[in-house]
């Protein structure tokens, strides 16, 4: 059913009443006034005035901005359902550390609920307020028995009861501050718009309130089978959020396709991901646990984030053909409805214009007419025919113009012909491929690895060393200084990580173009010159700082000696990504002993201020915060690092640490993200070193120049050569200790069965060497 089928008719009767009602005191006042000759002209010129101001004002204040939804109101859509739940404790994977052993045996293991089906998606207007113009929505999803789908252990229904403004032109949430409750009719101008979630806790009579409020983004206009639709898409990620009264962190892509002219909804993706702590799936699916001491002591020091449910809903192809052919039907009305009405009183009024024009003025001049001579009776004549003719002539214009304006309208066939955007990982309507992404993204990713809290990113009290990094690349087309590159890192290392050297540290390092690199680092500091605090980023060292909080982050750093002054803004452009820490699929208890997230791409923009002159930089950077507890300096022989940006869109984390063992063991992580949502991940990857080189002051110590990375897992084979072109080399001689930082290129292949993906990048990389007298630990350390 259409709210286009409820077009204002009392609006309608008014128009036809008044063409009735005025006519007819006009004709009462002109006979009283004895004035006959002028009565058919005044009414032939009222309806030709009243039909045009009424198709003026019919179509945009009363068919468009008074339509409301009527009582009983039906929008049904049909979509694919694809709902996964995890349904018991962490799921064991090949990238997951097992729950411990006592765990499991308390524990009884449960499958996760996985369904497939054809659902329905209603929103029904169950009860209007006619006084003040509102409806209560019941927006809810069937299943394909057709009963209302429960989720979360069958305890949650899709079903929420909600008050809105009933105007289909506003469609305002009544109740709540929370924007729209759709897309409505607005100005192609507008590109982005407040649409909200709200709830009533499943209940018709349960008191409303706001889950989220979208930033809905215009992204896309045309057609589609011949209607003007546009596309619109929020992206949400990592947000906290309160649903039927628990907290869950929310990641949720909802694309709308609508008729922009009508607001009539053509088509629906909406992907959900709710993720809980480990605490809640146990009150969920073994409540009795929680009387266990062995699980609450377990929980203090272990209580990660994973996913608790995914629900997908996609509108399918013969559900938008129906909506398609129903726009077509509101349009038809729009155009057709203001017509049927107004032609009717135009033509009518035309007619009698037409008769009665001449004939007013005859009987008016009509003693005098038959007094004046044959050629003045000519000349009025002609002149009559020429009023006559120019009234026809206008009228006619008008007339042919409007029908034929509209005529056109309906029968363009446009050529801007659009399909709906796909979204990643699901295929698109029209049955085109996506583009090509390893299989390892297509398996589940725990959401806990994109969970970044503001106590994340603040400082903790617990670690030894803990550090804040950012880096970028100066390539944004506004950039001064293209092919400049920078690292920032506030350092808070542990006592003797480097002999002979204080534990905070300040690292400002800049590379151009010519392969010359620049050092406004500050070393050797007192503990208590870096001060840090939380929630949220806030560090400082000096006169230099970072505050920020996810998603974004303001840089300063300053070095008043070399005249050096930074002041950039970092927007994350990616999702964090737990490296060590908070995640079901990490080690257990491992965010007691230290963390490691990254942000893989960041947009930034800013001001650099360099011996006096000030220029303007922006481009594509990189942020990373780690933290470490207990792990001594001295099992470490040194790591292997890199960040790299590809032509194609992915981003890739790389990180060896290699300890201090005569087998050759070390600790390493390649994580790949295709796109911003998933990610594939190789835990050991072998690295050879093509070229080395000695650093000045330290010439025991190497370092590579060059390498080549292999790594293997299932039917993915990832092949990579980075090569630094710009080393800035650090050396603490007395120490043995050198670190080596500087841009990088990456290219190689990723490969699959029956893919293969070419890689070029860029990137920062940093290695780090420690040379010991003695190649074991706990012999003697390090000079």
């Amino acid at each position: 059913m259409s709210p286009w089928n409820t077009v204002p008719w009392n609006t309608v009767l008014a128009i036809i009443g008044i063409s009735l009602f005025i006519p007819s005191i006009l004709a009462f006042v002109f006979i009283r006034l004895k004035r006959y000759e002028d009565l058919g002209l005044s009414i032939g010129v009222f309806l030709l005035i009243l039909g045009v101001i009424a198709y003026g004002y019919l179509i945009p204040y009363q068919v468009i901005d008074e339509t409301r939804l009527p009582e009983d109101y039906f929008w049904e859509d049909q979509g694919s359902v694809h709902y996964w739940e995890r349904n018991g404790l962490f799921i064991r994977g090949t990238d997951q550390t097992n729950i411990p052993f006592f765990i499991r045996w308390m524990l009884p293991q449960r499958a996760p609920i996985e369904k497939n089906f054809i659902g329905r998606e209603v929103i029904h207007v169950s009860t209007f307020n006619q006084k003040e113009h509102t409806a209560l929505i019941h927006d809810v999803i069937y299943d394909d028995t057709g009963a209302i789908l429960h989720v979360i252990n069958e305890t949650e229904k899709v079903s929420e009861w909600f008050w809105v403004d009933a105007h289909t032109s506003n469609l305002k949430f009544s109740n709540v501050d929370a924007g729209y409750m759709n897309i409505p009719p607005i100005d192609n101008k507008v590109n982005n718009i407040s649409v909200g979630w709200v709830e009533s806790n499943g209940e018709q009579n349960g008191e409303e309130s706001v889950v989220l409020v979208r930033d809905m983004q215009r992204i896309k206009n045309g057609f589609i089978d011949g209607v003007e639709v546009s596309v619109w898409r929020s992206d949400i990620y990592s947000k906290q959020i309160t649903w039927h009264g628990i907290t869950y962190f929310c990641d949720e892509t909802l694309q709308l396709t609508v008729n922009q002219a009508s607001g009539y909804v053509i088509h629906v993706y909406r992907r959900l991901v709710l993720s809980a702590y480990l605490s809640q799936f146990l009150q969920l699916y073994y409540p009795s646990s929680m009387r266990s001491r062995v699980i609450t002591n377990y929980l203090k020091v272990n209580n990660p984030i994973g996913e608790a449910a995914i629900l997908t809903y996609n509108t399918t192809a013969d559900s938008m053909k129906r909506h398609l052919e129903a726009v077509k039907d509101i349009n038809n009305l729009k155009t057709y409805v203001p017509l049927w009405v107004c032609i009717p009183i135009f033509f009518v009024g035309f007619a009698l214009t037409w008769r009665f024009f001449g004939r007013s003025y005859y009987w008016k001049r009509y003693k005098r007419y038959e007094q004046i001579d044959v050629s003045s009776q000519r000349r009025k004549k002609r002149r009559s025919t020429q009023r006559k003719t120019l009234a026809i002539g206008m009228c006619s214009v008008l007339l042919i113009s409007s029908i034929g304006y509209f005529t056109y309208q309906n029968s363009l066939t446009p050529k801007d012909t659009i399909q709906i955007p796909t979204i990643q990982g699901e295929m698109p309507i029209s049955g085109e491929d996506p583009e090509p992404t390893p299989p390892g993204t297509n398996r589940l990713i725990d959401s806990g690895r994109h969970i970044l809290l503001p106590e994340d990113e603040g400082f903790h009290k617990g670690s030894r060393r803990e550090w804040w990094y950012f880096n970028v690349f100066f390539n944004g087309l506004e950039s001064d200084l293209q092919g400049y590159s920078l690292v920032v890192s506030f350092n808070q290392m542990k006592f003797f990580d480097i002999r002979f050297l204080k534990p905070d540290n300040l690292f400002i390092l800049l590379f151009d173009d010519s392969n010359n690199g620049y050092d406004f680092s500050i070393f050797n500091k007192r503990r208590g010159t870096l001060q840090a605090g939380g929630p949220g980023v806030d560090v400082s060292f000096q006169n230099s700082w970072i505050k920020g909080l996810y998603p974004s982050w303001q840089v300063h750093a300053v070095n008043n000696e070399k005249n050096f002054v930074v002041d950039l803004e970092f927007t994350a452009d990616f999702l964090p990504v737990w490296v060590e820490g908070r995640s079901a699929n990490l080690p257990i208890a491992s965010l007691a002993t230290g963390g490691d997230y990254y942000v893989p791409r960041c947009k930034v923009s800013g001001n650099i201020t360099w011996d006096g002159r000030q220029y303007r930089v922006a481009g594509i950077g990189y942020h990373d915060h780690v933290w470490q507890s207990i792990v001594p300096r001295s099992v470490s022989k040194g790591w292997d690092w890199a960040n790299l940006h590809f032509d194609n869109g992915w981003e890739m984390y790389v990180s060896k640490f290699v300890l201090r063992t005569p087998f050759k063991l070390s600790f390493d992580s390649i994580i790949i993200s295709p796109n911003n949502r998933n990610i594939t991940e190789f835990n050991h990857f072998d690295i050879t070193y093509t070229e080395i080189a000695n650093p000045l002051g330290l010439p025991l110590l190497k370092y590579p120049k060059k390498l080549h990375i292999e790594a293997k897992r299932d039917d993915m084979v990832l092949k990579l050569d980075i090569v630094v072109y710009n080393t800035h080399e650090k050396v603490w001689r007395f120490a043995r200790t050198g670190m080596f930082e500087g841009p990088c290129y990456a290219t190689g292949t990723f490969s699959w069965p029956g893919h293969t993906v070419e890689l070029n990048g860029y990137g920062l990389s940093e290695f780090t060497r420690v040379k010991y007298i003695l190649g074991l630990p706990g012999i003697i350390r390090k000079i």
